[in-house]
C-alpha cells in the first residue's frame, strides 16, 4: 500500500547546487548526450503542479535539471509513486539521453530515453 503515496523530491538523496540551470531535451541533444553511451545520470525528479499548461516535470541531473517533454510526465508520475525507482536513482543507476525526431506538423522535436546505468565499482573495493 506504501507504494501508492504521494512521495516528493525529498525522496532522492541528491541535493541539487543552488542556482542550477533549467534546460530542454535539444538542449541535451545539441551537447551531444544523443545515445546511450553519452547519457546522463538522473539524481531526482519531481513535478510542478501549478504549471502554466498543467503539471510540468524535471529531472534532477549533476549540476542542472532538464525540463522533461510534456508526453512524459506520466512516466514522473509513476516514479515517485514506485520505491523501486527511487531506490534505482538513489544508487546512480538510471539516465537519460535526448533523441531528435519529426513530428506531426513536420517539425523537429526532442525527446528523452531511459537507461540503465550499470553500478561502477568503487575504486575502494578493488583488490589493488
Amino acid at each position: 500500500a506504501n507504494k501508492h503515496n504521494k512521495a516528493n523530491a525529498n525522496a532522492f538523496s541528491y541535493t541539487q547546487i543552488e542556482g542550477a540551470p533549467y534546460i530542454k531535451a535539444a538542449d541535451l541533444f545539441q551537447r551531444g548526450n544523443s545515445d546511450e553511451g553519452t547519457a546522463v545520470k538522473v539524481r531526482g525528479c519531481f513535478l510542478n503542479e501549478k504549471g502554466r499548461f498543467g503539471p510540468s516535470a524535471s529531472l534532477i541531473c549533476e549540476g542542472f535539471n532538464i525540463n522533461v517533454p510534456s508526453h512524459m510526465t506520466k512516466d514522473i508520475e509513476a516514479i515517485l509513486s514506485d520505491p523501486d525507482d527511487i531506490q534505482s536513482i538513489n544508487a546512480g543507476m538510471v539516465g537519460v539521453y535526448a533523441y531528435e525526431y519529426v513530428n506531426s506538423r513536420g517539425g523537429k522535436s526532442y525527446g528523452l530515453r531511459w537507461v540503465d546505468i550499470p553500478l561502477a565499482v568503487d575504486s575502494k573495493d578493488l583488490p589493488y
